[in-house]
């Protein structure tokens, strides 16, 4: 009888504007390819964005053919794709971190619309899903990006019909609360403050080891690099009125609104590192505009600590803008009136873990029995 091949954990992870794929050994988590970050030229909507993605997706596969091609050592286990916007179901699923079953009810979830924000971490599970039948394996997401429910307290605002949504980059958050030592209890035992800085940010309240407060990380808090966040709410209605009288329609607006503002739309870099240059080069629009943009971040922190009544045990700093050293240091400065007098730890955890994060959840289901959750029938 031929030997058993070593076992192979495949991650898909998509983002607003490329791919991230890697390739583990389930017996050690190790990379056996690796990781892959891959910019990908698509459409600015996202409804049209599947194509460009599964191209790109296949583009990676043929290019690995000692890991994936027909005599490769290694056999697939596990698809393990990032988690995405589902609305929750009956039962409240997905709601919080967890692994989770990609099944009919989930792809049936995202063609029917039963989602909180079209976003393209959707495709990592249709492709993913799409690889896993092809091979006969399961396929699994974590953490949804944007199911953590709020509570009422947190949700309600002051229309009566529009709602607040738990829209955030939990996947990498919760990796890094994992990683944080906050003092001698978990994560869960404390109140504590998540800024997730990347091409949106994500900045929310935990109370014990629950969420009970963020903004949009779509379309409130500060801006990002390319994202608007939170507009002057008269001003919004003037400018989508506007781009509709010219032709444009909703889904257009938004995705410009999450693509081209930010740092980008009001300096014209478009990465942090650009804008350094600019500032470091003596462009005063660039060094005016960072500068509101640390301020605005320092306020939506001191907001959270509004949420948690004052008592904050931790302040997490994580995604890909916290490799830069000078913009961790900025966010301190402004923020460091919090932490005077108190016991009160602000950690880093530099760049994103959500790659490891996906290889141990696929780990845990494969070698520790875990049961992926399921989800369905829709609500």
């Amino acid at each position: 009888m031929p030997e058993e091949r070593p076992g192979l954990i495949l991650t898909i992870n998509y983002g607003g504007g490329g791919g991230e794929y890697a390739a583990a050994s389930v017996e050690t988590g190790e990379l056996v390819a690796p990781k892959a970050k891959r910019a990908i030229t698509m459409p600015r909507a996202v409804s049209e964005q599947f194509g460009p993605r599964a191209d790109d997706f296949c583009n990676w596969i043929d290019e690995t053919p000692n890991v994936f091609g027909p005599n490769s050592n290694y056999r697939v286990k596990m698809v393990v794709c990032r988690g995405l916007a589902l609305t929750p179901d009956i039962n409240g699923q997905p709601n919080g971190f967890g692994i989770y079953a990609v099944n009919q009810a989930v792809l049936e979830a995202i063609s029917t619309g039963h989602v909180e924000t079209v976003h393209g971490s959707q495709f990592s599970v249709v492709i993913g899903q799409n690889f896993a039948v092809e091979r006969g394996v399961p396929a699994i997401f974590v953490d949804p990006i944007s199911c953590m429910q709020l509570p009422e307290s947190g949700a309600i605002t002051g229309h009566p019909t529009i709602r607040f949504k738990g829209l955030g980059h939990w996947l990498n958050i919760h990796a890094a609360l994992e990683k944080s030592v906050f003092g001698e209890n978990p994560w869960s035992m404390y109140n504590i403050i998540t800024c997730h800085f990347g091409t949106g940010f994500t900045i929310a309240a935990f109370k014990m080891g629950r969420m009970v407060r963020v903004n949009n990380a779509n379309a409130g808090g500060s801006f990002s690099d390319t994202r608007a966040g939170e507009l002057p709410t008269e001003g919004l209605i003037d400018f989508v009125a506007s781009r509709l009288a010219l032709g444009d329609n909703p889904q257009t607006i938004k995705d410009g609104l999450q693509s081209g503002c930010g740092l980008l739309g009001l300096t014209g870099a478009k990465s942090l590192e650009a804008c350094f240059e600019l500032i470091d080069g003596g462009d005063k629009n660039a060094l005016s505009v960072y500068e509101v943009m640390i301020e605005r971040i320092a306020e939506e922190i001191a907001r959270r600590a509004v949420n948690l009544g004052g008592i904050v045990d931790g302040i997490l700093l994580t995604g890909g803008m916290t490799l830069s050293t000078r913009f961790v240091q900025n966010v301190r400065d402004k923020i460091a009136f919090l932490a005077a007098g108190r016991q009160m730890s602000i950690i880093t955890i530099p760049g994103s873990l959500e790659t490891e994060a996906m290889i141990q959840a696929s780990r845990k289901v494969l070698l520790e029995g875990v049961e992926p959750i399921q989800y369905g029938p829709l609500s």
